[in-house]
Protein backbone atom coordinates (compact mmCIF):
# COMPACT_ATOMS: atom_id res chain seq x y z
CA UNK A 1 0.00 0.00 0.00
CA UNK A 2 1.24 3.46 -0.62
CA UNK A 3 3.05 5.20 1.84
CA UNK A 4 0.31 7.37 3.53
CA UNK A 5 0.37 11.43 2.99
CA UNK A 6 -0.12 12.48 6.68
CA UNK A 7 3.26 10.00 7.01
CA UNK A 8 4.46 12.11 4.28
CA UNK A 9 3.34 15.53 5.91
CA UNK A 10 4.61 15.33 8.95
CA UNK A 11 8.31 14.20 7.86
CA UNK A 12 8.48 16.97 5.71
CA UNK A 13 7.60 19.25 8.57
CA UNK A 14 9.97 17.55 10.94
CA UNK A 15 13.13 18.03 8.48
CA UNK A 16 14.90 20.73 8.87
CA UNK A 17 15.57 21.86 5.11
CA UNK A 18 18.37 24.22 5.92
CA UNK A 19 20.27 21.38 7.64
CA UNK A 20 19.55 18.94 5.12
CA UNK A 21 20.57 21.17 2.06
CA UNK A 22 23.37 22.41 4.23
CA UNK A 23 25.41 19.36 4.38
CA UNK A 24 25.36 20.03 0.33
CA UNK A 25 25.36 23.93 -0.26
CA UNK A 26 27.18 26.27 1.94
CA UNK A 27 23.95 28.76 2.98
CA UNK A 28 23.91 32.35 3.85
CA UNK A 29 20.78 33.64 5.74
CA UNK A 30 19.14 36.21 3.72
CA UNK A 31 15.30 37.59 5.55
CA UNK A 32 13.66 34.54 6.26
CA UNK A 33 15.07 32.40 3.69
CA UNK A 34 19.09 31.11 3.22
CA UNK A 35 20.85 31.61 -0.14
CA UNK A 36 24.27 29.69 -1.95
CA UNK A 37 25.38 28.64 -4.80
CA UNK A 38 23.16 26.16 -6.71
CA UNK A 39 24.19 22.29 -6.31
CA UNK A 40 22.35 21.37 -9.78
CA UNK A 41 24.16 23.85 -11.81
CA UNK A 42 27.35 25.76 -12.02
CA UNK A 43 26.87 29.49 -11.26
CA UNK A 44 29.07 32.17 -9.38
CA UNK A 45 26.23 33.84 -7.89
CA UNK A 46 23.77 32.40 -5.19
CA UNK A 47 20.46 31.99 -6.47
CA UNK A 48 19.45 28.82 -4.99
CA UNK A 49 17.07 30.09 -2.18
CA UNK A 50 15.84 27.79 0.53
CA UNK A 51 12.79 28.41 2.89
CA UNK A 52 12.55 26.70 5.97
CA UNK A 53 9.02 27.96 6.92
CA UNK A 54 7.58 26.98 3.67
CA UNK A 55 9.89 23.67 3.29
CA UNK A 56 10.95 24.27 -0.12
CA UNK A 57 13.66 25.10 -2.30
CA UNK A 58 13.80 27.18 -5.56
CA UNK A 59 16.52 28.35 -7.49
CA UNK A 60 16.27 31.24 -10.05
CA UNK A 61 19.21 30.73 -11.98
CA UNK A 62 17.99 26.63 -13.45
CA UNK A 63 14.38 27.12 -12.05
CA UNK A 64 14.94 23.83 -9.77
CA UNK A 65 12.17 23.83 -6.89
CA UNK A 66 10.60 20.83 -4.70
CA UNK A 67 10.65 19.96 -0.92
CA UNK A 68 13.08 17.61 1.16
CA UNK A 69 12.19 14.56 -0.96
CA UNK A 70 12.71 16.19 -4.27
CA UNK A 71 16.07 17.52 -2.88
CA UNK A 72 17.51 13.99 -1.53
CA UNK A 73 16.23 12.34 -4.89
CA UNK A 74 18.31 14.63 -6.95
CA UNK A 75 21.39 14.84 -5.14
CA UNK A 76 21.72 11.18 -3.49
CA UNK A 77 19.44 9.49 -6.51
CA UNK A 78 17.30 7.80 -3.69
CA UNK A 79 13.71 6.84 -5.39
CA UNK A 80 10.82 8.39 -3.54
CA UNK A 81 10.45 5.67 -1.08
CA UNK A 82 14.03 5.53 -0.41
CA UNK A 83 14.45 9.39 0.31
CA UNK A 84 10.99 9.47 2.42
CA UNK A 85 12.31 6.50 4.20
CA UNK A 86 16.27 7.91 5.19
CA UNK A 87 14.46 11.35 5.95
CA UNK A 88 11.82 9.73 8.04
CA UNK A 89 14.51 7.47 10.03
CA UNK A 90 16.44 10.79 10.39
CA UNK A 91 13.61 12.64 12.23
CA UNK A 92 11.80 9.66 14.45
CA UNK A 93 9.22 9.04 11.88
CA UNK A 94 8.44 5.02 10.96
CA UNK A 95 7.49 4.55 7.24
CA UNK A 96 5.34 1.27 6.74
CA UNK A 97 6.54 -0.03 3.52
CA UNK A 98 3.88 0.06 0.77
CA UNK A 99 4.33 -2.71 -2.13
CA UNK A 100 6.76 -1.98 -4.27
CA UNK A 101 7.52 -2.59 -7.93
CA UNK A 102 9.78 -5.24 -8.79
CA UNK A 103 12.64 -3.16 -10.12
CA UNK A 104 12.21 -1.15 -6.96
CA UNK A 105 12.63 -4.27 -4.70
CA UNK A 106 15.51 -5.49 -6.83
CA UNK A 107 17.26 -1.62 -6.54
CA UNK A 108 17.06 -1.09 -3.07
CA UNK A 109 18.05 -4.55 -2.25
CA UNK A 110 21.20 -4.90 -4.30
CA UNK A 111 22.20 -1.58 -2.62
CA UNK A 112 21.33 -1.75 0.58
CA UNK A 113 23.21 -4.95 0.68
CA UNK A 114 26.18 -3.59 -0.97
CA UNK A 115 25.87 -0.83 2.06
CA UNK A 116 25.58 -3.65 4.73
CA UNK A 117 28.51 -5.45 3.42
CA UNK A 118 30.82 -2.93 3.41
CA UNK A 119 29.71 -1.96 6.69
CA UNK A 120 30.30 -5.34 7.98
CA UNK A 121 33.72 -5.61 6.57
CA UNK A 122 34.48 -1.80 7.80
CA UNK A 123 33.72 -3.00 11.56
CA UNK A 124 35.32 -6.70 10.90
CA UNK A 125 38.93 -4.68 9.73
CA UNK A 126 38.70 -1.94 12.47
CA UNK A 127 38.18 -5.03 14.75
CA UNK A 128 41.46 -6.59 14.06
CA UNK A 129 42.94 -3.68 14.23
CA UNK A 130 42.13 -3.08 17.69
CA UNK A 131 42.75 -6.41 19.15
CA UNK A 132 44.29 -9.00 16.86
CA UNK A 133 47.70 -9.79 17.44
CA UNK A 134 48.53 -10.15 14.22
CA UNK A 135 47.55 -6.31 13.66
CA UNK A 136 50.86 -5.45 16.35
CA UNK A 137 53.10 -4.46 13.57
CA UNK A 138 50.12 -2.26 11.69
CA UNK A 139 49.64 -0.62 15.42
CA UNK A 140 53.22 0.15 15.76
CA UNK A 141 53.08 1.65 12.19
CA UNK A 142 50.51 4.06 12.85
CA UNK A 143 51.65 4.90 15.97
CA UNK A 144 55.49 5.62 14.37
CA UNK A 145 53.25 7.90 11.35
CA UNK A 146 51.56 9.79 14.83
CA UNK A 147 48.34 9.05 14.09
CA UNK A 148 46.96 9.09 17.73
CA UNK A 149 43.96 6.36 19.04
CA UNK A 150 41.05 8.54 18.44
CA UNK A 151 41.68 9.29 14.63
CA UNK A 152 41.96 5.52 14.27
CA UNK A 153 38.35 4.68 15.69
CA UNK A 154 36.76 7.68 14.35
CA UNK A 155 38.11 7.19 11.17
CA UNK A 156 37.58 3.18 11.56
CA UNK A 157 40.85 2.75 10.54
CA UNK A 158 41.93 -1.13 10.19
CA UNK A 159 43.94 -4.37 9.61
CA UNK A 160 43.67 -6.76 6.86
CA UNK A 161 45.73 -10.00 7.42
CA UNK A 162 47.75 -11.96 5.51
CA UNK A 163 45.32 -14.21 4.54
CA UNK A 164 43.66 -14.90 1.15
CA UNK A 165 40.24 -16.25 2.68
CA UNK A 166 39.60 -14.94 6.16
CA UNK A 167 37.52 -11.34 5.60
CA UNK A 168 35.44 -14.16 2.55
CA UNK A 169 35.07 -16.69 5.69
CA UNK A 170 33.83 -13.75 8.13
CA UNK A 171 31.58 -12.51 5.32
CA UNK A 172 29.93 -16.29 5.07
CA UNK A 173 29.09 -16.75 8.00
CA UNK A 174 27.62 -13.25 8.56
CA UNK A 175 25.17 -14.16 6.13
CA UNK A 176 26.95 -12.91 2.64
CA UNK A 177 27.56 -14.63 -0.60
CA UNK A 178 30.83 -15.30 -2.38
CA UNK A 179 29.13 -13.61 -5.43
CA UNK A 180 28.25 -9.87 -3.58
CA UNK A 181 31.46 -9.67 -1.77
CA UNK A 182 33.24 -9.47 -5.51
CA UNK A 183 30.77 -6.81 -6.45
CA UNK A 184 31.58 -5.14 -3.83
CA UNK A 185 35.11 -5.18 -4.80
CA UNK A 186 36.89 -6.43 -1.60
CA UNK A 187 37.52 -9.69 -3.41
CA UNK A 188 38.75 -10.71 -6.95
CA UNK A 189 38.22 -13.62 -8.67
CA UNK A 190 41.13 -15.62 -10.40
CA UNK A 191 41.75 -16.81 -13.85
CA UNK A 192 40.45 -20.38 -12.53
CA UNK A 193 37.44 -19.23 -10.95
CA UNK A 194 38.66 -19.15 -7.24
CA UNK A 195 37.68 -16.11 -5.38
CA UNK A 196 40.28 -14.64 -2.75
CA UNK A 197 40.22 -11.29 -0.44
CA UNK A 198 41.28 -8.09 -2.60
CA UNK A 199 43.44 -6.74 0.79
CA UNK A 200 46.04 -8.89 2.17
CA UNK A 201 48.21 -7.61 5.22
CA UNK A 202 47.96 -3.98 4.56
CA UNK A 203 46.31 -1.22 7.10
CA UNK A 204 42.93 -0.34 5.93
CA UNK A 205 40.71 3.32 5.20
CA UNK A 206 37.50 3.17 4.80
CA UNK A 207 36.01 5.59 2.03
CA UNK A 208 33.06 7.01 3.03
CA UNK A 209 30.46 8.73 1.10
CA UNK A 210 28.85 11.91 2.67
CA UNK A 211 26.43 10.02 4.62
CA UNK A 212 29.27 8.18 6.83
CA UNK A 213 28.45 5.07 4.65
CA UNK A 214 31.58 2.81 3.89
CA UNK A 215 31.64 2.60 0.55
CA UNK A 216 35.33 1.52 -0.35
CA UNK A 217 38.76 0.86 0.94
CA UNK A 218 42.14 1.84 0.60
CA UNK A 219 45.17 -0.43 1.87
CA UNK A 220 48.52 0.62 2.65
CA UNK A 221 51.10 -2.47 2.20
CA UNK A 222 52.92 -3.60 5.81
CA UNK A 223 55.33 -5.06 3.45
CA UNK A 224 58.21 -3.86 2.00
CA UNK A 225 58.22 -6.15 -0.95
CA UNK A 226 54.88 -5.78 -2.08
CA UNK A 227 55.17 -4.17 -5.24
CA UNK A 228 51.34 -1.87 -4.42
CA UNK A 229 52.22 0.77 -1.63
CA UNK A 230 48.80 1.67 -1.60
CA UNK A 231 45.70 -0.49 -3.28
CA UNK A 232 42.33 0.76 -3.71
CA UNK A 233 38.61 -0.87 -4.02
CA UNK A 234 37.68 -1.12 -7.73
CA UNK A 235 35.20 0.73 -9.28
CA UNK A 236 31.22 -0.66 -8.85
CA UNK A 237 28.18 0.00 -8.48
CA UNK A 238 28.43 2.35 -5.13
CA UNK A 239 32.13 3.64 -5.96
CA UNK A 240 33.32 5.80 -8.58
CA UNK A 241 37.09 6.89 -7.57
CA UNK A 242 36.63 10.16 -9.76
CA UNK A 243 33.93 11.62 -7.92
CA UNK A 244 34.29 10.45 -4.21
CA UNK A 245 37.22 12.90 -2.07
CA UNK A 246 38.94 10.97 1.09
CA UNK A 247 37.83 12.45 4.20
CA UNK A 248 34.80 15.23 2.66
CA UNK A 249 32.18 13.25 5.19
CA UNK A 250 34.35 14.73 8.18
CA UNK A 251 35.43 17.85 6.24
CA UNK A 252 32.21 19.29 4.77
CA UNK A 253 31.67 21.36 8.26
CA UNK A 254 35.16 22.81 8.46
CA UNK A 255 34.70 23.54 4.62
CA UNK A 256 32.03 25.42 5.08
CA UNK A 257 32.82 27.16 8.18
CA UNK A 258 35.99 28.26 6.96
CA UNK A 259 35.21 28.66 2.99
CA UNK A 260 38.27 26.51 1.93
CA UNK A 261 39.39 23.42 1.30
CA UNK A 262 42.59 21.89 1.07
CA UNK A 263 43.19 19.42 -1.41
CA UNK A 264 45.79 16.82 -0.46
CA UNK A 265 47.44 13.15 -2.64
CA UNK A 266 47.19 10.40 0.63
CA UNK A 267 44.97 9.19 3.93
CA UNK A 268 47.95 10.05 5.80
CA UNK A 269 48.25 13.37 4.75
CA UNK A 270 44.28 13.67 5.41
CA UNK A 271 44.43 11.96 8.78
CA UNK A 272 47.38 14.27 10.18
CA UNK A 273 46.11 17.51 8.58
CA UNK A 274 43.07 16.84 10.69
CA UNK A 275 44.32 15.80 14.05
CA UNK A 276 46.59 19.47 13.71
CA UNK A 277 43.55 21.33 13.36
CA UNK A 278 42.66 21.42 9.78
CA UNK A 279 39.62 19.74 9.10
CA UNK A 280 39.02 20.92 5.95
CA UNK A 281 41.68 18.63 4.28
CA UNK A 282 40.45 16.19 1.88
CA UNK A 283 41.93 13.64 -0.66
CA UNK A 284 41.39 11.97 -4.00
CA UNK A 285 41.46 8.29 -3.79
CA UNK A 286 44.68 7.09 -6.13
CA UNK A 287 44.14 9.17 -8.92
CA UNK A 288 43.88 12.87 -10.54
CA UNK A 289 41.82 15.35 -9.45
CA UNK A 290 39.15 15.49 -11.87
CA UNK A 291 36.24 18.14 -12.32
CA UNK A 292 34.03 15.23 -11.53
CA UNK A 293 35.70 15.70 -7.62
CA UNK A 294 34.72 19.15 -7.59
CA UNK A 295 31.07 18.64 -8.84
CA UNK A 296 29.86 18.14 -5.10
CA UNK A 297 31.85 20.67 -3.59
CA UNK A 298 31.73 23.84 -5.35
CA UNK A 299 28.42 24.63 -3.35
CA UNK A 300 30.28 24.51 -0.54
CA UNK A 301 33.70 26.69 -0.83
CA UNK A 302 35.12 29.47 -3.38
CA UNK A 303 38.73 28.42 -2.43
CA UNK A 304 40.59 25.62 -2.65
CA UNK A 305 44.66 25.01 -1.78
CA UNK A 306 46.03 22.21 -3.80
CA UNK A 307 49.51 20.82 -2.40
CA UNK A 308 51.49 20.12 -4.81
CA UNK A 309 55.43 18.84 -4.97
CA UNK A 310 57.98 21.37 -5.75
CA UNK A 311 60.00 19.95 -8.18
CA UNK A 312 59.30 19.97 -12.30
CA UNK A 313 56.76 17.52 -12.39
CA UNK A 314 54.29 18.76 -8.75
CA UNK A 315 54.64 22.22 -10.96
CA UNK A 316 53.71 20.62 -14.33
CA UNK A 317 50.97 18.95 -12.04
CA UNK A 318 49.67 21.87 -10.89
CA UNK A 319 49.62 23.54 -14.25
CA UNK A 320 47.45 21.23 -15.79
CA UNK A 321 44.96 21.16 -13.07
CA UNK A 322 43.81 25.13 -13.14
CA UNK A 323 41.61 24.50 -16.00
CA UNK A 324 39.72 22.10 -13.25
CA UNK A 325 39.33 24.75 -10.76
CA UNK A 326 38.29 27.24 -13.71
CA UNK A 327 35.86 25.32 -15.16
CA UNK A 328 34.32 24.25 -11.28
CA UNK A 329 34.37 28.03 -10.63
CA UNK A 330 36.78 28.12 -7.63
CA UNK A 331 39.29 29.99 -6.99
CA UNK A 332 42.69 27.82 -6.62
CA UNK A 333 46.17 28.89 -4.50
CA UNK A 334 48.76 26.86 -5.07
CA UNK A 335 51.25 25.50 -2.05
CA UNK A 336 54.62 23.81 -2.27
CA UNK A 337 56.15 22.61 1.04
CA UNK A 338 59.84 22.96 1.06
CA UNK A 339 62.03 20.17 0.94
CA UNK A 340 59.41 18.32 -0.84
CA UNK A 341 57.92 17.45 2.48
CA UNK A 342 54.24 15.98 1.81
CA UNK A 343 51.74 17.41 4.41
CA UNK A 344 52.09 14.68 6.60
CA UNK A 345 55.62 14.98 6.99
CA UNK A 346 55.54 18.71 7.43
CA UNK A 347 53.26 18.37 9.88
CA UNK A 348 54.88 15.86 12.26
CA UNK A 349 57.87 18.14 11.56
CA UNK A 350 57.47 21.53 12.34
CA UNK A 351 54.07 21.39 13.41
CA UNK A 352 50.49 23.07 12.62
CA UNK A 353 51.51 26.84 12.98
CA UNK A 354 54.42 26.43 10.35
CA UNK A 355 51.92 24.96 8.00
CA UNK A 356 49.50 27.72 8.80
CA UNK A 357 52.44 29.69 7.95
CA UNK A 358 52.92 27.88 5.02
CA UNK A 359 48.93 28.31 3.81
CA UNK A 360 49.59 31.93 4.34
CA UNK A 361 52.72 32.37 1.53
CA UNK A 362 50.55 30.25 -1.06
CA UNK A 363 50.04 32.13 -4.62
CA UNK A 364 46.87 32.34 -6.86
CA UNK A 365 47.69 29.35 -8.73
CA UNK A 366 46.73 31.35 -11.82
CA UNK A 367 49.92 33.86 -11.14
CA UNK A 368 52.38 30.35 -11.08
CA UNK A 369 50.75 29.65 -14.50
CA UNK A 370 51.19 33.18 -16.05
CA UNK A 371 54.89 33.44 -14.56
CA UNK A 372 55.70 29.69 -16.05
CA UNK A 373 54.60 30.74 -19.07
CA UNK A 374 56.67 34.18 -19.01
CA UNK A 375 59.83 32.38 -17.86
CA UNK A 376 59.53 29.46 -20.10
CA UNK A 377 59.35 31.74 -23.19
CA UNK A 378 61.78 34.12 -22.99
CA UNK A 379 61.67 38.17 -22.94
CA UNK A 380 62.48 38.39 -26.63
CA UNK A 381 59.65 39.29 -28.74
CA UNK A 382 58.82 35.87 -30.37
CA UNK A 383 58.84 34.77 -26.98
CA UNK A 384 55.96 37.34 -25.37
CA UNK A 385 53.89 36.39 -28.43
CA UNK A 386 54.34 32.59 -27.63
CA UNK A 387 54.04 33.25 -23.96
CA UNK A 388 50.89 35.14 -24.80
CA UNK A 389 49.22 32.66 -27.18
CA UNK A 390 49.78 30.47 -24.84
CA UNK A 391 47.69 32.50 -22.21
CA UNK A 392 45.07 33.23 -24.16
CA UNK A 393 42.50 30.07 -23.97
CA UNK A 394 42.98 31.42 -20.08
CA UNK A 395 42.53 34.73 -20.24
CA UNK A 396 39.19 34.00 -22.38
CA UNK A 397 38.00 31.85 -19.51
CA UNK A 398 38.16 34.23 -16.68
CA UNK A 399 35.99 37.59 -16.71
CA UNK A 400 35.19 40.51 -14.36
CA UNK A 401 38.11 41.37 -11.85
CA UNK A 402 39.96 38.61 -12.03
CA UNK A 403 40.48 39.05 -15.43
CA UNK A 404 41.30 42.65 -15.35
CA UNK A 405 43.84 41.50 -12.45
CA UNK A 406 45.60 38.42 -14.85
CA UNK A 407 45.67 41.06 -17.93
CA UNK A 408 47.62 43.41 -15.35
CA UNK A 409 49.98 40.54 -14.02
CA UNK A 410 50.51 39.28 -17.64
CA UNK A 411 51.65 42.33 -18.65
CA UNK A 412 53.82 43.34 -15.94
CA UNK A 413 55.15 39.45 -16.50
CA UNK A 414 55.83 40.19 -20.31
CA UNK A 415 56.44 43.81 -20.14
CA UNK A 416 53.60 44.49 -23.10
CA UNK A 417 50.94 47.01 -23.19
CA UNK A 418 47.38 46.35 -21.74
CA UNK A 419 45.69 47.62 -24.74
CA UNK A 420 47.69 45.30 -26.85
CA UNK A 421 46.56 41.87 -24.88
CA UNK A 422 42.90 43.43 -24.39
CA UNK A 423 43.35 43.75 -27.83
CA UNK A 424 44.70 39.89 -28.90
CA UNK A 425 41.98 38.50 -26.40
CA UNK A 426 39.34 40.06 -28.39
CA UNK A 427 37.76 42.17 -25.94
CA UNK A 428 38.21 45.77 -25.56
CA UNK A 429 38.81 48.06 -22.65
CA UNK A 430 35.90 48.26 -20.83
CA UNK A 431 35.30 48.58 -17.32
CA UNK A 432 31.50 48.51 -16.33
CA UNK A 433 32.54 47.90 -12.49
CA UNK A 434 34.67 44.95 -13.15
CA UNK A 435 32.95 43.24 -15.82
CA UNK A 436 33.94 43.50 -19.77
CA UNK A 437 31.58 44.13 -22.92
CA UNK A 438 31.57 40.82 -23.86
CA UNK A 439 32.68 40.22 -27.87
CA UNK A 440 31.64 36.50 -27.77
CA UNK A 441 28.20 36.20 -28.06
CA UNK A 442 26.91 36.82 -24.59
CA UNK A 443 25.04 39.51 -23.94
CA UNK A 444 26.14 42.20 -21.69
CA UNK A 445 24.16 42.58 -18.56
CA UNK A 446 26.36 45.20 -16.90
CA UNK A 447 27.18 44.62 -12.77
CA UNK A 448 24.89 44.46 -9.87
CA UNK A 449 25.75 47.68 -9.01
CA UNK A 450 25.00 49.35 -11.86
CA UNK A 451 21.90 47.44 -12.51
CA UNK A 452 20.95 48.72 -8.71
CA UNK A 453 20.94 51.97 -10.14
CA UNK A 454 19.24 51.97 -13.75
CA UNK A 455 16.26 50.31 -11.18
CA UNK A 456 15.91 53.50 -9.35
CA UNK A 457 16.37 55.09 -11.83
CA UNK A 458 13.44 53.85 -13.06
CA UNK A 459 11.10 52.91 -10.55
CA UNK A 460 12.46 55.87 -7.68
CA UNK A 461 14.24 58.49 -10.26
CA UNK A 462 13.90 61.55 -7.40
CA UNK A 463 16.49 59.72 -4.83
CA UNK A 464 18.77 59.80 -7.79
CA UNK A 465 18.66 63.08 -9.71
CA UNK A 466 19.87 65.30 -7.13
CA UNK A 467 23.11 63.16 -6.56
CA UNK A 468 24.17 62.61 -10.29
CA UNK A 469 24.72 67.12 -10.22
CA UNK A 470 28.13 67.67 -10.85
CA UNK A 471 28.87 63.76 -11.43
CA UNK A 472 31.11 62.41 -14.58
CA UNK A 473 29.16 59.65 -16.07
CA UNK A 474 32.02 57.85 -17.26
CA UNK A 475 32.90 57.29 -13.26
CA UNK A 476 29.39 55.44 -13.76
CA UNK A 477 30.15 53.57 -16.98
CA UNK A 478 32.35 52.99 -20.06
CA UNK A 479 29.72 51.93 -21.90
CA UNK A 480 28.32 55.20 -23.95
CA UNK A 481 24.56 53.53 -24.15
CA UNK A 482 24.46 53.53 -20.81
CA UNK A 483 25.62 56.98 -20.38
CA UNK A 484 23.08 58.12 -22.51
CA UNK A 485 20.19 55.96 -20.81
CA UNK A 486 21.54 57.18 -17.40
CA UNK A 487 21.02 60.90 -18.85
CA UNK A 488 17.64 60.53 -20.42
CA UNK A 489 16.27 59.00 -16.73
CA UNK A 490 17.59 61.69 -14.86
CA UNK A 491 16.56 64.18 -17.44
CA UNK A 492 12.53 62.45 -16.54
CA UNK A 493 12.00 61.31 -20.00
CA UNK A 494 9.41 58.23 -20.32
CA UNK A 495 11.04 54.53 -20.07
CA UNK A 496 9.20 53.97 -23.06
CA UNK A 497 10.72 56.80 -25.05
CA UNK A 498 14.41 55.92 -23.54
CA UNK A 499 14.15 52.99 -24.92
CA UNK A 500 12.37 53.47 -28.50
CA UNK A 501 15.67 56.35 -28.63
CA UNK A 502 18.28 53.10 -28.05
CA UNK A 503 20.02 51.23 -30.61
CA UNK A 504 21.54 48.84 -27.60
CA UNK A 505 19.55 45.53 -27.26
CA UNK A 506 21.57 44.10 -24.06
CA UNK A 507 20.94 47.23 -22.74
CA UNK A 508 17.04 47.53 -23.37
CA UNK A 509 16.92 44.06 -22.16
CA UNK A 510 18.74 45.18 -18.80
CA UNK A 511 15.98 48.26 -18.65
CA UNK A 512 12.85 46.14 -19.42
CA UNK A 513 13.85 43.69 -16.54
CA UNK A 514 14.39 46.36 -14.40
CA UNK A 515 10.77 47.84 -15.19
CA UNK A 516 9.46 44.24 -13.96
CA UNK A 517 11.22 43.68 -10.71
CA UNK A 518 9.56 45.38 -8.05
CA UNK A 519 10.28 46.36 -4.74
CA UNK A 520 13.73 45.89 -4.76
CA UNK A 521 15.17 48.62 -3.21
CA UNK A 522 11.89 50.06 -0.63
CA UNK A 523 11.37 54.12 -1.08
CA UNK A 524 12.31 55.04 2.58
CA UNK A 525 15.45 53.23 1.20
CA UNK A 526 15.86 54.87 -1.86
CA UNK A 527 17.82 57.96 -0.75
CA UNK A 528 20.71 55.68 1.03
CA UNK A 529 20.87 52.89 -1.45
CA UNK A 530 21.75 56.04 -4.26
CA UNK A 531 23.82 57.34 -2.16
CA UNK A 532 25.94 54.02 -1.77
CA UNK A 533 25.84 53.03 -5.38
CA UNK A 534 27.06 56.12 -6.74
CA UNK A 535 29.55 55.83 -4.10
CA UNK A 536 30.32 51.90 -5.00
CA UNK A 537 30.59 52.80 -8.61
CA UNK A 538 33.18 55.68 -7.59
CA UNK A 539 35.25 53.09 -5.84
CA UNK A 540 35.46 50.89 -9.13
CA UNK A 541 36.22 53.73 -11.19
CA UNK A 542 39.08 55.00 -9.00
CA UNK A 543 40.37 51.11 -8.67
CA UNK A 544 40.49 50.51 -12.44
CA UNK A 545 42.73 54.10 -12.40
CA UNK A 546 44.74 52.43 -9.79
CA UNK A 547 45.85 49.68 -12.05
CA UNK A 548 46.34 51.37 -14.48
CA UNK A 549 48.98 53.49 -13.28
CA UNK A 550 50.50 50.52 -11.40
CA UNK A 551 51.17 48.66 -14.69
CA UNK A 552 52.44 52.20 -16.09
CA UNK A 553 54.77 52.35 -13.21
CA UNK A 554 56.34 48.80 -13.43
CA UNK A 555 57.12 49.77 -17.24
CA UNK A 556 59.10 53.15 -16.42
CA UNK A 557 62.30 52.95 -15.20
CA UNK A 558 62.88 55.15 -12.30
CA UNK A 559 66.58 55.85 -13.47
CA UNK A 560 66.09 57.35 -17.40
CA UNK A 561 63.01 58.85 -16.29
CA UNK A 562 62.62 59.92 -12.74
CA UNK A 563 60.22 62.36 -13.42
CA UNK A 564 57.89 60.28 -15.25
CA UNK A 565 58.20 57.84 -12.13
CA UNK A 566 57.21 59.66 -9.54
CA UNK A 567 54.24 61.68 -11.24
CA UNK A 568 52.77 58.34 -11.77
CA UNK A 569 53.85 57.42 -7.90
CA UNK A 570 52.52 60.59 -6.63
CA UNK A 571 48.94 59.99 -8.84
CA UNK A 572 48.54 56.46 -7.66
CA UNK A 573 49.08 58.23 -4.06
CA UNK A 574 46.03 60.04 -4.79
CA UNK A 575 43.77 58.25 -6.18
CA UNK A 576 44.39 55.35 -3.38
CA UNK A 577 43.74 58.37 -0.39
CA UNK A 578 40.54 58.49 -2.25
CA UNK A 579 39.75 55.37 -2.28
CA UNK A 580 40.29 55.14 1.09
CA UNK A 581 38.36 57.76 2.03
CA UNK A 582 35.44 57.02 0.09
CA UNK A 583 35.31 53.55 1.10
CA UNK A 584 35.61 54.37 4.87
CA UNK A 585 32.65 56.75 4.16
CA UNK A 586 30.75 53.47 3.27
CA UNK A 587 31.29 52.01 6.19
CA UNK A 588 30.78 54.63 8.26
CA UNK A 589 27.08 54.77 6.21
CA UNK A 590 26.40 51.36 6.38
CA UNK A 591 26.92 51.22 10.25
CA UNK A 592 24.40 54.07 10.96
CA UNK A 593 22.34 52.80 8.68
CA UNK A 594 22.66 49.72 10.58
CA UNK A 595 22.14 51.09 13.83
CA UNK A 596 19.00 53.36 12.50
CA UNK A 597 17.62 49.79 12.06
Amino acid sequence: MPIPRPIIAEIRERVDLNALVGRYVRLKNRGSSTVGLCPFHQEKTPSFHVSNIKKTYHCFGCRVHGDCFAFLMELEGLNFVEAVKELGESVGVKVEDRELTKEEKIAIKRKATLHDVNQEAANWFHHLLLTHEDAAGARNYLKKRGIKDETIRRSVLGFAPDSYDALLNHLHKSGYREELVVRAALAKRGKTGKVYSAFRNRIIFPIFDVRNRPIAFGGRALSDDDPAKYLNSAAYELYDKSRVLYGLNWARNAIQRKNRMLIVEGYFDVLSLHQAGFEEAVASCGTALRGSHLSGVKSLVSTVYALFDGDEAGLTAAEKSLNTFLDAGLEARFLSLPDGQDPDDFIQDKGSEAFQDALDRSVPLLHLVIQRAAQRHGSGAQGKKNAVEELLPLLRKVDGLLQSSLIIRCCDLLQISEAALRQAIGRPVSRDNGGTIPQDGRPWIGSQVLRHLLWLLVHNPKAVTPLLEGIDLRVLSDRESVREAIALLSAGDDLAEVLSSLTDPDLCRVLTAAATKEDIIQPDKAPYAARQILAKLEIEHLKSLVQRLHLQINQTDPKTNEEEFMKLVVQRSDLQKQLQTLMKIIHQSSTREAVNK
